[in-house]
């Protein structure tokens, strides 16, 4: 089974799971209440930019993998069929760095992954799909436990979300990724609790937030435990602008399968 195309799929999940949102304790139904808020709100926007980093763990067999990943997204939405996306990360694992860019523009997705470059045409809610940005939802019956926390400018928002309730929504998000791998039809997932805490301002928009998670893939008899540590910080928000390279008339055409 090709490692790198495990490693991909590892980090596709993390960002699957780290867009979930783009006082008073313990009251589920105010907490939740905020997280819906937020998500209007970051729906509502002309455009954003956002950093991300990540620390991934994986374990087998007796061996450790220690991996990072940290990256910017932009976003500019003039209306629903006019927008246009920017998606840089750099990945480090095992001695190596994989540096990885994509624009999405005029119905294309252009991506730059080291040295190669490739474009193919493909609507921009697909595109979302493909590159697991699409926000997720998580259901109020999925919230074990919230906690709601005033601090300067805004709210810290802390919940503990069913891993089990999740899986299937997280398996369903993950479908693309998840054909693409080897013997994918026998690899079954368990995922641990999430623990997530975001902070919004006084207008409940969304300022950051931390994700941690466990998650254990059994692939043909192995068992794979990876633990996630995801922070996402907004950079801006109604001011954010993307740059296209000079060259994306030179990047090779291919088509979508």
């Amino acid at each position: 089974m090709s490692i790198k195309k495990i490693g991909l799929f590892l980090f596709s999940l993390a960002l699957c799971v780290s867009f979930a949102a783009c006082g008073n304790g313990g009251n589920n139904q105010a907490a939740y209440d905020i997280y819906l808020a937020a998500q209007d709100k970051s729906n509502s926007v002309s455009s954003m930019e956002m950093k991300m980093s990540m620390d991934m763990t994986m374990e087998a067999e007796g061996s450790v993998v220690n991996s990072k990943m940290d990256g910017t997204a932009k976003q500019v939405m003039r209306s629903v069929s006019d927008i246009d996306m920017e998606m840089t990360m750099n990945i480090e694992t095992m001695g190596m760095s994989m540096p990885a860019t994509s624009y999405y523009k005029d119905g294309y997705v252009y991506t730059k992954v080291m040295d190669q470059k490739t474009k193919m045409a493909m609507p921009f809610d697909k595109f979302l799909k493909s590159s697991n940005a699409k926000s997720l939802e998580f259901p109020q019956n999925a919230v074990k436990k919230s906690n709601v926390e005033n601090i300067s400018g805004g709210k810290r928002v802390s919940f503990t979300i069913d891993g089990k309730i999740m899986n299937d929504i997280l398996m369903e998000m993950m479908a693309d990724s998840l054909s693409s791998l080897p013997g994918a039809e026998n690899l079954t997932i368990d995922f641990g609790d999430i623990d997530y805490i975001m902070t919004v301002d006084n207008d409940n928009m969304l300022k950051s937030a931390v994700t941690k998670f466990d998650a254990t893939f059994n692939m043909m008899g192995t068992d794979i435990k990876v633990i996630y540590d995801i922070n996402m910080d907004i950079v801006s928000v109604n001011n954010t602008t993307v740059t296209f390279p000079s060259d994306l008339d030179s990047y090779i055409e291919q088509q979508m399968p």
